[in-house]
């Protein structure tokens, strides 16, 4: 049955009737829906991992994390809205403590749920928890940024954190749980793109979602990290080098038959860090070297909860409010306004040029929106 899937999937994407598709659901969203298709839901500021490229372990903590009373009620708002799914982030998520009560009251709304892990207490966790997450989670993705033991501890800053990420996707694999890998890439793991996707075949994942690193941070009232310009590709070199290691991803991808965006970095990860370099065209925004029309897809399909309970459109952009203090309708009300402006082209330069995580279904959905203006990329997209 898997195998039918993944064969239908591949036929789909090389006909690009998976991506016309996919553009007449997003429609919908764009033009006729008050609600997106998805919340992202950063459920507590407390994590476990000094991510060398995130500001959670250092700046946030679950002071401010909304009380349980309030998720659930929140939880009762999504639904009755019409939102389908919810993206579980952090902090780290299974390091809330009431986080297999939210689970389970998720459940019984009928909601699809992915979660995003460091799976660092996977392993501790008890047989009771695992069946929680099968019966509750549709799909656990985990942080995995390289193959290399040494480089993925380092990476994470945690002292054996490659050991307990393979124990817990042996561990929800042996349960049956449908899991996919996340990797940011930087300047030091680049090279580590086509062993991920050979590493995933053998593990048994068939998808694989390659994320840049941003300087920026999405966290409400933080700061970057020290640093992290430090971690992008320092020259033209490098930049040559990712690319090599992209297009070589893309062939493994094809011969494991691992699902990838890799397709859609071809096209812009060189011109989204020439930004940072200083070698590109001198356009602030990156997506207008690659596109003659550009719109943003994701503030309408998918928004965003912050730990402290900031809404936001996108979590690049400032607050709408807070779900602590107003109901939901109302914040998915004030951004409609918001959203009209984007429908025009305008984006607030400040926030969008560090686009990065919606960066590939901004890109398609633009193509297809204006086809003859950006029939270059189009052409090149599939």
């Amino acid at each position: 049955m898997v195998t039918v899937r993944n064969n239908l999937t591949s036929l789909l994407i090389k006909t690009r009737l998976l991506p016309s598709l996919r553009f007449l659901r997003n429609l919908r969203f764009y033009y006729l829906s008050n609600h997106p298709r998805q919340i992202s839901w950063a459920i507590t500021g407390l994590c476990n991992s000094k991510c060398i490229f995130c500001e959670a372990h250092e700046q946030l903590s679950n002071q401010k994390d909304i009380s349980t009373d309030r998720v659930f009620s929140l939880i009762d708002e999504i639904s009755n809205t019409g939102i389908r799914s919810l993206l579980l982030v952090g902090g780290e998520v299974f390091i809330r403590k009431d986080i297999f009560k939210i689970l389970k009251y998720i459940k019984t709304k009928g909601l699809r749920v992915q979660v995003i892990t460091n799976s660092l207490t996977i392993p501790l966790l008890s047989s009771e928890k695992i069946e929680i997450i099968k019966r509750c989670v549709d799909e656990i993705s985990f942080s995995l940024d390289s193959t290399d033991t040494e480089q993925y501890d380092f990476i994470r800053g945690i002292p054996g954190a490659f050991s307990k990420v393979m124990q817990s996707i042996k561990l929800l694999a042996d349960a049956r749980v449908k899991q996919h890998i996340t990797t940011v890439i930087y300047s030091g793991n680049m090279k580590q793109i086509p062993d991920l996707i050979r590493f995933a075949s053998e593990l048994g994942i068939r998808s694989v979602h390659f994320q840049l690193i941003s300087p920026a941070t999405i966290f409400e009232n933080t700061k970057a990290k020290e640093g992290k310009l430090q971690l992008l590709p320092k020259d033209e070199k490098e930049l040559d080098m990712m690319d090599r290691y992209i297009l070589e991803g893309i062939e493994r991808s094809k011969k494991h038959q691992i699902n990838t965006n890799l397709k859609f970095l071809k096209l812009y990860a060189r011109t989204y860090f020439q930004n940072y370099l200083g070698t590109g065209n001198g356009k602030e925004f990156f997506m207008d070297s690659l596109l003659k029309h550009h719109r943003c897809l994701s503030v309408f399909t998918n928004n965003f909860i912050d730990y402290d309970g900031s809404f936001k459109l996108c979590p690049l952009l400032p607050a709408l409010g807070n779900v602590k203090e107003e109901g939901l309708q109302g914040l998915l009300s004030k951004g409609m306004e918001f959203k009209g402006v984007f429908k025009k082209g305008t984006i607030p330069l400040k926030f969008c040029k560090n686009c990065f995580c919606s960066a590939d279904i901004n890109l398609e959905f633009s193509c297809f929106l204006f086809p003859f203006q950006n029939r270059r990329l189009l052409w090149h997209m599939h």
